[in-house]
């Protein structure tokens, strides 16, 4: 359960929460509308993969979107309170949605008998790992460069062609053929050595490639493991 409220977490909060959804979630009414994205994004997917009962996925759908509304309000007075603490509050609010996930998924164990993390299905795991590698990344390294205008700006623009290469290179993961994923990787690398600036695709290259390996290598061991 807890990769399946994971995955519907990062949906909602990044490919599904635009600029514009940002600023007007620091209102009630635009909370509101992020909560019911959240919500809506969890009702379809448990129902759809997990093949949960209406009333089921009803339940952990309300409950994890309770928390969400929660945290997310505690985040907006924690942005008014302190305006600065830009990269803190982000950090903050990411784990405070994790740990909601788990102790909705720990509750819902002791009902169902499964274990928190089980897993029949990888392409939950695998899909988690494709939004962190491409839009919770580029996010993530957008609220830390937040205070370095000029960087920022690099990030914003670089953002299609590294999302892109990152997303190619983990979805080795879904192949199943030696061939295709060579092509996978050398196309991640063509793309990122063509888009970017190139006082910068060396170690952009090394850094953004290197990571996404390491995350491979985690989620296929974490594959093995649900298994």
């Amino acid at each position: 359960m807890f990769w399946i409220l994971l995955l519907c977490h990062f949906i909602g909060d990044y490919p599904l929460q635009t600029d514009g959804m940002v600023r007007a979630k620091k209102q009630f009414s635009g909370l509101l509308m992020h909560v019911f994205i959240h919500f809506v994004t969890m009702l379809t997917l448990l129902t759809a993969l997990m093949s949960l009962q209406t009333g089921i996925s009803l339940i952990l759908a309300l409950s994890v979107s309770a928390f969400h509304f929660a945290i997310d309000h505690w985040k907006n007075v924690l942005s008014r309170l302190r305006p600065t603490w830009i990269i803190f509050s982000y950090v903050q609010d990411q784990i405070l949605h994790l740990l909601s996930i788990i102790l909705v998924s720990f509750v819902y164990s002791q009902y169902s008998g499964d274990t928190i993390f089980h897993s029949e299905n990888l392409a939950i795991l695998y899909t988690t790992g494709i939004i962190l590698t491409t839009h919770f990344w580029f996010v993530t390294e957008r609220v830390l460069s937040c205070k370095c205008p000029e960087h920022l700006q690099w990030i914003n623009a670089s953002m299609w062609h590294r999302m892109m290469s990152r997303g190619m290179l983990y979805s080795i993961l879904f192949i199943d053929n030696m061939l295709v994923c060579l092509a996978l990787v050398a196309g991640a690398m063509i793309v990122g050595w063509n888009d970017l600036d190139s006082q910068k695709r060396s170690s952009v290259l090394v850094r953004d490639l290197g990571g996404v390996s390491v995350l491979v290598a985690l989620s296929w061991f974490l594959g093995k493991q649900l298994l």
